[in-house]
């Protein structure tokens, strides 16, 4: 069997990860002021970030089912449809390299164009790239989960997770990752210094046998389709449509009713 890590990411990878980033509204705002509003408002969206990661981390540890790494074919976007539009896949294509293979809306616009195709690093500063290299390293090896906190420039900054996962050939090599945001990102390009990261290896669950089933979930809404997605897009497949076939892998993301 022929191993896909280098080839070029297929369209129908993106077009079965399409989705919105749906906001809830909070309503119209006070004009007027409150006491610490500007430091509540940091506080506030640094929190946000956290939990669009936390959400994220849940989600792939519920994918484990007793297993130390889920499977890239488990992914479905009605799991995480509040943060698709910060999601991405990455594929490990050598030892501390990592290429995109999909890109929500939001992280494309952080380097103000489509990423597909595009190593990781270029999101990041030269003087981290050796840090990102060492920490992708242990990430698809040991394997391992990574959480880096990002500056770019004064205003700026951001948060990113990336979580290891398995190719249909069963070896550790795809990646789930989320990448939030705050400050203005413009119309240019952004690349990031890593302040700071954590690498934590993942242990094998404790009292799951491997293929332990989860709990059935109840379908959520179908997310409307983002125009500004990654790669061309096209709405999940239903049972019973006609789905196009790949020598090397099967199609990904489809929906399941």
């Amino acid at each position: 069997m022929q191993d896909d890590r280098h080839d070029t990411p297929r369209d129908d990878e993106g077009k079965r990860f399409d989705g919105a980033d749906r906001r809830a509204s909070s309503g119209a705002a006070s004009n007027t002021p409150q006491p610490f509003s500007g430091l509540t408002r940091l506080l506030r969206r640094a929190t946000q970030e956290d939990a669009a990661l936390d959400a994220i981390s849940d989600y792939w540890h519920g994918l484990r089912r007793g297993h130390l790494v889920p499977r890239r074919a488990d992914l479905d976007p009605r799991g995480f449809s509040d943060h698709v539009s910060s999601v991405f896949v990455l594929e490990k294509i050598a030892p501390g390299l990592a290429r995109f293979r999909i890109a929500g809306q939001q992280v494309s616009e952080v380097m103000g164009m489509d990423l597909r195709g595009m190593p990781l690093s270029a999101l990041i500063q030269l003087g981290s790239r050796d840090a990102l290299q060492a920490d992708l390293v242990r990430l698809f090896e040991e394997p391992a989960i990574l959480r880096m906190r990002l500056r770019s420039g004064a205003r700026l900054t951001g948060a990113m997770l990336l979580l290891p996962l398995r190719s249909d050939l069963g070896d550790v090599s795809r990646a789930l990752g989320i990448l939030r945001t705050r400050g203005p990102v413009g119309s240019g390009v952004n690349r990031f210094g890593i302040t700071s990261s954590s690498v934590q290896r993942i242990a094998q669950p404790q009292g799951l046998p491997p293929g332990y089933p989860l709990p059935t979930a109840s379908p959520t809404a179908h997310p409307a389709p983002q125009p500004g997605f990654a790669e061309r897009q096209l709405d999940f497949l239903a049972p019973g449509s006609d789905a196009p076939s790949y020598p090397s892998e099967r199609p990904y993301l489809r929906l399941v009713r």
